[in-house]
């Protein structure tokens, strides 16, 4: 017997269903939103079945956003969204990372901020509030030992 993985048009087909029965979006999403969006996600899977994602968009040189974190209902309180949200913050390519959160969806916001995402404002959406969450990316920090150069072990020779 072999093992064969699950193809794009089906992950996008699943990520579109989960979006749109769990993170009640202004519309909804189709397998081909999901592949021609600009947002690429992170999946978790059991077997042939998708059971979280969430998705990371790049907006500039310095801010990306998370956005569209859904777990199956099964698979809640299993640290699925928790390992989701690990993973794309591994992922950013940014120094700034913000999220939108609506006000009512409580589990999500105790899971960024148990990731060190800040509370910094918030707006009303239509027929719900929305809080707006952002993070700096720990490697992108200007006294993180990892964005600094060292100067001592860098040599230079002249090559004329």
């Amino acid at each position: 017997m072999f093992y064969r993985g699950i193809d794009a048009q089906d992950i996008a087909r699943q990520v579109a269903g989960l979006l749109n029965t769990y993170n009640g979006l202004a519309r909804n999403r189709h397998a081909i939103d999901i592949l021609n969006s600009q947002t690429s996600y992170v999946v978790e899977t059991h077997g042939k079945l998708l059971v979280g994602a969430v998705g990371i968009r790049k907006l500039s040189f310095h801010m990306s956003e998370i956005k569209h974190l859904a777990v199956h209902e099964k698979w809640r309180r299993k640290n699925v969204g928790t390992f989701l949200l690990k993973r794309a913050i591994a992922l950013v390519e940014t120094p700034l990372v913000y999220a939108t959160i609506r006000e009512d969806n409580l589990p999500s916001i105790r899971i960024f901020e148990s990731m060190g995402f800040s509370r910094v404002g918030g707006y009303n959406g239509k027929g719900h509030n929305v809080l707006i969450f952002t993070r700096e990316i720990d490697r992108w920090r200007m006294d993180s030992p990892t964005t600094m150069p060292d100067w001592k072990s860098a040599s230079y020779t002249e090559t004329d």
